[in-house]
């Protein structure tokens, strides 16, 4: 970020150009003290996001960070913040310690790939989003959501996603290259040509801002919304506490009732996907606040940016409001992924790892027996993605189920099945990563035996 005010002789008397500049001016000591907070604070989601994505890999071994289809969501996300927030330490560092003086061509291209970093890891969650919705069950069920949400091919979203980056990337650094040299080679256009540049610059970031704001207020709170769906949707399988304050009397109950297999599984499912569906609530409200007020600002400055940085006062205030902001949402990010990392203690845990969605639809079969609980196998050809003008059209979703295996509560009558006794189901799909796994359950009634209600287990990413 850049202005046309004096940048030639600098005093005192003057006050800081503090996107530039923060010593031999007014006010350089609360500047610095801003800008030295702002170095804790990248330190620590620098730390954060090498955590955890060290932690999501090594969790999903079978998970590479980089692909001929790209990269995953979230840990493309993380990946970017690691040099986002390098980037931010090393420019606040040049900025209170003073490094490169008259240097302006440098400084101001690398304050520029400073923030350029910090909204394409956005970028890349954004595009992460796009990519999951048209995979979730409730999307591809709901004909309002395909009428009333228009989402773009995975080839197109790759497309945008690649446009917009060098779209951006070009005009900004292009802009922060030429005010540098500007400063640094003064003639007696410069100040005209500082000015005309500074407000397609600014103008630039606050459309870009603007878009991916829009982008998370559409896409994102829907992402939201169909995850919620799916949780509602779990809390309604019968048996379950429908609130809170009923799950220590249902724990109690749990011991003497027949299912009480399933309902400590359900239970445990519903923990893990209540903790997706605050990870995404937390990182979808960050980055609309984040980005909103940036756009805002963004935008005022492109032309106001003479008279806020003459009024110490409003410097100040916009100086906490687009060094700290960014910086403390985004430690919330990391505690909001962080959350969504934690392991639910349960013992039942280490037998299932997906999260459980129940299905309507129903099965009989011709041999009655005492409760049962059968996991059952699905064909290949159900377990592929079907898109029109796909990218990865035929890239498996779902990872090849378990051998068969039927339990019942007659002591010593577990066994392995070839072929499950089944005439139909249904599928469920929360989430766009490779690793999402599926499990079936038919549960018989003690009353009837030869009818079978399906629930299948999804994880989601």
């Amino acid at each position: 970020m850049s202005s046309s005010l004096s940048y030639v002789n600098a005093s005192q008397t003057d006050n800081c150009e503090w996107t530039i500049s923060v010593t031999n001016c007014f006010g350089q000591e609360y500047f610095q003290v801003v800008y030295g907070v702002t170095t804790y604070l990248s330190l620590f989601v620098l730390l954060s996001s090498v955590w955890l994505l060290l932690w999501r890999l090594y969790r999903s071994q079978s998970v590479t960070l980089f692909s001929t289809k790209g990269f995953l969501s979230l840990e493309g996300y993380l990946f970017t913040q690691i040099f986002w927030s390098f980037a931010r330490v090393i420019s606040s560092l040049i900025l209170i310690n003073d490094w490169f003086p008259e240097q302006w061509i440098i400084r101001e291209i690398v304050i520029e790939l400073m923030w350029f970093l910090g909204i394409v890891s956005v970028a890349t969650y954004l595009a992460g989003v796009l990519r999951t919705i048209p995979r979730m069950h409730f999307y591809r069920q709901n004909t309002h959501y395909k009428h009333a949400l228009h989402l773009p091919t995975l080839r197109g979203i790759a497309s945008i996603y690649v446009s917009y980056v060098l779209v951006l990337g070009i005009i900004r650094i292009t802009c922060a290259a030429f005010i540098g040299y500007h400063r640094q080679y003064p003639t007696e256009n410069s100040a005209t040509m500082i000015k005309h540049l500074i407000t397609v610059y600014y103008c630039t970031c606050s459309i870009s801002t603007l878009l991916v704001t829009i982008g998370f207020i559409i896409y994102g709170n829907k992402l939201v919304g169909i995850a919620s769906e799916g949780l509602h949707l779990l809390e309604g399988v019968s048996g379950y506490p429908s609130s809170p304050r009923k799950s220590s009397r249902f724990s109690h109950n749990i011991k003497q009732n027949t299912y009480s297999g399933i309902s400590a599984e359900l239970e445990v499912k519903h923990k893990k996907l209540q903790r997706s569906v605050r990870k995404m609530r937390v990182i979808n409200a960050a980055f609309i606040l984040s980005f909103a007020t940036l756009c805002v600002i963004l935008g005022s400055s492109a032309f106001l940016y003479e008279q806020i940085f003459k009024n110490i006062e409003i410097s100040k205030i916009l100086a906490a409001i687009t060094n700290w902001m960014p910086m403390i949402l985004n430690v919330s990010v990391m505690a909001g992924i962080a959350y969504g990392e934690m392991r639910v203690p349960d013992g039942s845990e280490s037998r299932f790892d997906n999260q459980i969605m129940p299905t309507g639809s129903t099965s009989t079969s011709a041999t009655p027996q005492s409760p049962t609980i059968e996991r059952i196998s699905s064909e290949t050809g159900s377990l592929f993605h079907s898109r029109n003008n796909s990218t990865d059209s035929d890239v498996s979703l779902l990872r090849r189920p378990a051998p068969v295996a039927t339990f019942s509560s007659r002591r010593g009558s577990a066994q392995l099945d070839s072929s499950p006794n089944t005439t139909s189901s249904t599928y469920m799909v929360i989430g766009s990563s490779p690793l999402t796994t599926f499990t079936t359950f038919s549960v018989s009634s003690p009353s009837d035996a030869s009818s079978k209600e399906n629930i299948s287990i999804f994880v989601l990413p």
